[in-house]
């Protein structure tokens, strides 16, 4: 069955309480009132540089940050919908074959003998960093969501270089209260309440039921960890705990530099711990020389954007092949349709009928076709026709 990630989502979107006078149209903001509820207008693009302030000394700037939020969406999609129930607790989930290492991301081709497709759970999978995402469309509005809280976790690892991680040694780190008070500010406390406790907690049972739990009892964020260690991130997650009944304040508890190794920071009692702190130290210097870091990120990213190229240049070839289908898109005004996002599909017969079917069986392999409906504004009719005579 696997897990359906953008049910995730729509759930975070029922808990996110937004003012009723706010302003939809403007999705540049980044809130998550701005993208939960459906525009009307389908002309309203979502903006591709929307995401968290970056600062001029921060190593990573917004493009660095969504090119790699996209790719975990999609990693996170691909690993989710393989997950099984456990038999040994049917509230939690367990891991298959199909492991993260298994994605394709951030480099490379998914295993699908693995981490076969599911239609079912994913809606993503032909979406890259460079597709235009529109706020009326829900599949466009659940991954932008997934990016948004991707880019929130991104954007607060990528500020720990090697001189703030030393800096920790004596001070700790604050990773877990910077998390808590960004989901806050994108969405509210409830919001933030759910993220924190279905990605970072050790101790999912307080403060309510996770979402989300995994077998083993390890937050997401280790699991999260295997693809963010491959993106040139120093720290690539943190595990936390709840301090306070409110739950508004947070703490640290360790932090991943490795993937599924999460390191003890903050004040050291005795000679072994510091000697362990130390091989952190070490750890963190053979992955990062200041004056190249951050060209490796940038040559990194732009990797990043040849393989969503490669990617769109691969399903508009599929697309021909196809039969050049085209869409045209009609606005009825003052029709209520008892079903929203009526999709009308007009095959025209060919004078040559058999001639083609002749064609197809010779040189085209059969392909199914996924024809999932996006919800559509009332009155809006899309007709679907073949653009290729014979």
């Amino acid at each position: 069955m696997g897990f359906e990630l953008t049910k995730y989502l729509k759930h975070l979107w029922s808990l996110n309480q937004c003012p009723s006078n706010e302003e939809i149209s403007s999705p540049e903001k980044f809130r998550l009132c701005q993208i939960q509820r459906q525009g009307k207008n389908i002309t309203i693009e979502i903006p591709s540089n929307r995401g968290p302030e970056t600062l001029t000394t921060n190593i990573m700037n917004k493009e660095d940050i969504r090119r790699r939020a996209v790719l975990l969406c999609k990693g996170l999609e691909a690993w989710m919908s393989n997950l099984n129930k456990s038999t040994s607790n049917p509230s939690r989930w367990k891991q298959t074959k199909c492991q993260l290492t298994d994605v394709g991301i951030p480099n490379g081709t998914r295993n699908e003998v693995k981490c076969p497709p599911n239609e079912q759970s994913e809606y993503w999978r032909d979406f890259t960093s460079n597709k235009k995402l529109y706020l009326w469309q829900e599949a466009h509005r659940t991954f932008q969501t997934c990016v948004d809280m991707m880019s929130i976790f991104i954007h607060i690892y990528s500020q720990y270089d090697r001189s703030r991680i030393e800096r920790a040694r004596e001070e700790g780190t604050s990773i877990c209260q910077h998390l808590n008070s960004s989901l806050e500010t994108w969405a509210d406390k409830e919001v933030a309440k759910r993220i924190m406790n279905d990605w970072f907690l050790t101790d999912p049972g307080r403060g309510g039921q996770n979402y989300i739990s995994m077998e083993d009892g390890k937050p997401l964020s280790e699991n999260l960890s295997i693809l963010l260690n491959k993106m040139s991130l120093l720290v690539s997650g943190v595990q936390c705990s709840r301090v306070d009944e409110e739950n508004t304040n947070y703490t640290d508890i360790c932090v991943y530099i490795d993937p599924k190794q999460c390191e003890m920071m903050g004040e050291h009692q005795d000679t072994g711990q510091d000697n362990k702190y130390q091989g952190l130290i070490e750890k963190v210097e053979k992955k990062e020389t200041d004056e190249r870091r951050k060209e490796e990120i940038r040559t990194q990213t732009r990797k990043f954007a040849e393989i969503a190229k490669k990617d769109e240049e691969s399903l508009r070839a599929q697309e021909e092949g196809d039969g050049g289908s085209f869409h045209i898109y009609m606005i009825i005004p003052g029709i209520v349709f008892p079903l929203l996002g009526i999709t009308a599909m007009i095959f025209l017969r060919k004078r040559n009928k058999s001639t083609r079917i002749q064609q197809h069986q010779s040189n085209i392999s059969s392909r199914r076709e996924d024809f999932s409906a996006t919800p559509a504004p009332r009155g809006l009719i899309s007709y679907r026709t073949n653009d290729k005579a014979d």
